[in-house]
This record gives C-alpha cells, structure tokens and sequence, in this order.
C-alpha cells in the first residue's frame, strides 16, 4: 500500500530538486518515500483505537449514508442551477 501510495500521489521515483538539483537518486527518494509512509501507517495504527464492526455500521448508516444523499443533492442542485 505504502508503495501504491507513493506512486499515485507522491510522484513514485522522481527526487526532490530544489533549482533543478537533484539532491537523491530516483530509487533512495522512492524508498524513503515508502518508508515514511509504512512509519505514517504504523503510527497510526498504533494510535487510534479499533473500531468494533457494529459502531462502524451504525456510523455508515446514520451518518454518512444520509450525508452522502444530502452533497449528491446539493451537486445536483448546483449543476442545475448553473447549467454547467
């Protein structure tokens, strides 16, 4: 995950340059990269408490189920007010 993460939104190889100076190899910023993000993962692995299956069913239905009809609503809304 750490990987496809860094991939898709970290630029994946690319290095950081600073003025067009390249301070790293292609392969040393991809694995810090990914090791930054397997240590983010851990971190907050280790930091929030579980959530049991029925408080995470009950969350979905009650909140975001009804918020989500509500912003597709208000999508629509717009679109059709605007006529984008």
């Amino acid at each position: 995950m750490a990987t496809l993460f860094s991939l898709l939104f970290l630029g994946g190889w690319l290095p950081l340059t600073i003025f067009n100076i390249i301070f790293l190899p292609g392969w040393v910023a991809f694995l810090i990269k990914i090791l930054i993000i397997v240590i983010f993962f851990v971190i907050v692995r280790a930091a929030l408490p579980r959530v049991r299956y029925d408080q995470l069913m009950s969350f979905s239905w009650k909140i975001l189920l009804p918020l989500e009809f509500g912003l597709f609503f208000f999508y629509v809304s717009i679109v059709y007010l605007f006529e984008i």
